[in-house]
């Protein structure tokens, strides 16, 4: 019975032992191979395209500054003008298809955010 006693102290101790001595150093081969595995994947073209594009998403992303509005309301002005004076009538049909391209694009643009809003494409679930 003693024996017995002795021999389960001794596994105990021995595999605690063991498990102090085996696991920082699996951890620390599992960190080092991690640290080694980031580096390589910060390398890639990937992530550095996804961090331009992440940059440009910030910058375009950004509501307008106070600063901004001014000169807002600056092209809004000469847009007023344009059509006052009549100096459509000058543009050419390459400039014309051109403005009408953007302006397709940013109604579509709106109307596509209204849906995503409305995560449905005719009228609101009430």
């Amino acid at each position: 019975m003693l024996t017995r006693r002795l021999f389960i102290r001794l596994k105990s101790s021995l595999a605690s032992s063991l498990n102090e001595v085996l696991i920082p150093t699996a951890k620390g081969i599992f960190r080092d191979t991690l640290e080694t595995k980031i580096v390589e994947v910060k390398k890639t073209s990937l992530v550095k395209n996804f961090t331009t594009a992440k940059e440009y998403c910030k910058l375009e992303m950004a509501p307008p500054k106070f600063s901004e509005i001014k000169h807002i309301q600056d092209d809004l002005c000469s847009v007023v003008i344009f059509f006052k004076n009549g100096s459509y009538k000058n543009t050419t049909v390459k400039d014309a298809w051109l403005y009408l391209l953007v302006t397709t694009e940013v109604g579509l643009w709106f109307f596509m955010g209204e849906v995503i809003g409305k995560r449905h494409i005719v009228g609101y679930k009430v």
